[in-house]
């Protein structure tokens, strides 16, 4: 069985693995600015997010694609 290679997160853009994502704080019990990088796939085909920000970092999770709110672009500079 094959895992897929992106999903669609809440805002309708499409996230892979290696993006950064904002994530639902009040649905994962997370800080208000939770984001993290999509580190796997959960045997369900379900991202696991490697929280990078906040309490919570260090932390995986798998998560539903709709908890991803968005892709986070980072400026580079």
């Amino acid at each position: 069985m094959s895992s897929p290679a992106f999903w669609f997160a809440a805002d309708g853009s499409a996230v892979r693995l290696g993006d950064t994502v904002a994530m639902d704080p009040i649905a994962l019990n997370l800080d208000r600015d939770a984001v993290g990088s999509i580190v796997g796939v959960t045997v369900l085909g379900w991202p696991i997010v490697e929280v990078t920000t906040g309490r919570h970092a260090g932390t995986r999770l798998g998560i539903q694609p709709a908890q991803i709110l968005l892709r986070v672009r980072r400026a580079q500079g």
